[in-house]
């Protein structure tokens, strides 16, 4: 999913939850692997490859680092958190499960049981106009919690 999809997900879910930032930034910073691969790719030199390289069908650079889109990574990255901060743990972690829900859905292939390397691959379409419907019921779904 692209990381607006992730980032207004993470705004409904810190809503629900009660703690906004902490369950928004889980929701979207596992997403800065992606930056790794753009730098490795060349992405990076200048902000029009950047732009052409973000919108393109194959950006998603999950099953390149599987790690931090995989539940072993999702376990790890809560537990290490945990001896930091308990509270930080729980809502990061609940932002991070959400975003890992989100990707259930898209068809770029993901490494949920990393290190086996079984990929499962969604029926939505990356960056298609699904997932831009999915984007608007979400934004739906806030202004409903504005009103309500």
């Amino acid at each position: 999913m692209l990381t607006i999809t992730h980032f207004l997900f993470g705004l409904l879910m810190g809503n629900i939850s009660g703690n906004l930032l902490y369950v928004l930034l889980g929701s979207v910073i596992i997403d800065l692997d992606h930056c790794f691969q753009f730098k490795k790719e060349g992405a990076l030199k200048s902000w029009k490859i950047f732009w052409k390289r973000l919108w393109h069908p194959s950006h998603n650079t999950s099953a390149k680092n599987p790690f931090v889109h995989s539940i072993a990574g999702w376990l790890i990255f809560v537990h290490v958190l945990s001896f930091v901060d308990k509270e930080f743990a729980i809502y990061f972690g609940i932002g991070y499960l959400g975003h890992l829900f989100l990707d259930l859905f898209d068809n770029s292939p993901k490494k949920y049981f990393w290190p086996l390397q079984f990929k499962h691959t969604g029926p939505l379409k990356y960056n298609s106009r699904t997932e831009y419907l999915v984007v608007g019921i979400i934004v739906l779904l806030l202004l409903l919690q504005k009103i309500y």
